[in-house]
């Protein structure tokens, strides 16, 4: 799940431009890495270097993304909202999927000009 935020910023006064910038969280959780998980990472890995395309399945697979060695990335669900609701987010541990043994929260600035 991914939050984003974003305020805007006078660059320079006088010529009245404005820069967007923002920042974004994603919070994944993190299961131990099966053998079965580890064959594909290594099948994806190998195309890749052999510059073979990746085949849909196994895109579908990691979800569209490079496939982590530390284990399979999956959604952990949050409530609250970082500009209001006093500035919480909340993870209702009941709703972690089993097997996740780390949670992983992910910062990313981002700006347009």
């Amino acid at each position: 799940m991914k939050y984003d935020f974003q305020s805007k910023h006078r660059r320079d006064l006088n010529k009245g431009d404005v820069n967007d910038m923002g920042f974004s969280i994603t919070i994944k959780g993190v299961k131990t890495p099966t053998e079965d998980y580890l064959k594909k990472v290594r099948a994806y890995k190998a195309l890749k270097d052999a510059n073979i395309d990746i085949p849909l399945e196994l895109k579908k697979y990691f979800d569209g993304n490079e496939p982590d060695e530390s284990g399979m990335l999956v959604n952990i669900n949050y409530t609250g909202n970082l500009l209001e609701d006093d500035c919480i987010l909340e993870i209702d541990l009941n709703d972690i999927p089993d097997g996740v043994t780390k949670i992983r929260i992910i910062g990313d600035y981002w700006s347009r000009t």
